[in-house]
Parts: C-alpha cells; structure tokens; sequence
C-alpha cells in the first residue's frame, strides 16, 4: 500500500516506482514488482467502481438512437442530413467508448507534478482534480489517510514491558 501512496502523489506517479525498482532490483524483478503495484491499483479501482456504480468516464447526455434511418419520401433535405449525422455521431460515440481509457490509465499517462515544489499539498491536488478522476479521488482519500507509523503502539504509549 506504500507503493500505492506513492503513485497516486502527482508528482511521482507509477514512473516514479518503475525507476526505483528498475535501480534497485533491476530490470527483471523491477518490471515484476511495478505490475504487482500497478496490479493493486488497478484492484482497488475495479472494486471501488463497483461499489459506487460509477463509469470510468462520462458520455455525452445525449442517446442517440442506433436504428435511426434516413426517412425516404417526404423527408425534406435538411431533416436526412440531420439524420444521416445523428448515424454517423452514434459511429463515432461507439468507437470512442471502446477507446476510452479509464480514470487510471488517463492518471496514469498524465505528466507528474513537479517534485521540486516546496509547498505541494498533495491531499488539496486531489480536491481540486476530483472531478476529473472521481473514483481515483475517493481511492486517494482513502489510502492516503492511512497513517504510515515504524513505533509500536506500546512504545508510542509509554508501555514497557
């Protein structure tokens, strides 16, 4: 779940832990491990569009009807063109939602933030970019609240044994 927390801060993303797994592990194991974090992200964002019944993108509003046939006859010229468009609209809204990447994939091929940036804060980058990836902020929210602590809670108490 670090690795996680890493890729979704803007300024590192998945480039970021592909580099330094590449450098530490190398190429083979590095390539293996990036896929196991890019995996649980994938995971965590497959379950969390199921649970919300969100899309991964939006359409446009308007449904187009798939039978929609140039009338023959009385039709003037104006009312066939319309119709002829509204055919070729629907191609076009079919072709575009089998290439249509989802809120992942488009964060994913984003260029980062810049890391040298003294003051970023990450959590207000997500509230202003939670339109554009809703599922991805709701994600963000809530592995990121997830405090990262190396003291044992006896020791972070006073207890000794």
């Amino acid at each position: 779940m670090l690795f996680v927390a890493v890729v979704l801060d803007p300024r590192y993303r998945l480039k970021y832990v592909k580099f330094w797994f590449k450098k530490w592990y190398g190429k083979d194991k590095g390539d293996a491990m990036s896929s196991k974090v890019q995996d649980a992200l994938k995971r965590l964002y497959v379950e969390r569009v199921g649970h919300t019944g969100a899309s991964s993108s939006s359409g446009s509003g308007v449904p187009l009807s798939r039978d929609s046939r140039p009338s023959v006859g009385n039709a003037s010229l104006s009312d066939r063109i319309k119709s002829y468009n509204n055919r070729f609209k629907q191609h076009l809204a079919d072709e575009d939602s089998v290439e249509r990447k989802s809120e992942l994939d488009t964060y994913l091929l984003e260029s980062s933030e810049d890391p040298d940036v003294e003051d970023f804060d990450i959590l207000m980058w997500w509230k202003m970019n939670s339109s554009r990836y809703r599922v991805l902020y709701q994600i963000a929210r809530d592995v990121l609240a997830i405090l990262v602590s190396t003291v044992a809670s006896k020791s972070a108490f006073g207890f000794v044994p």
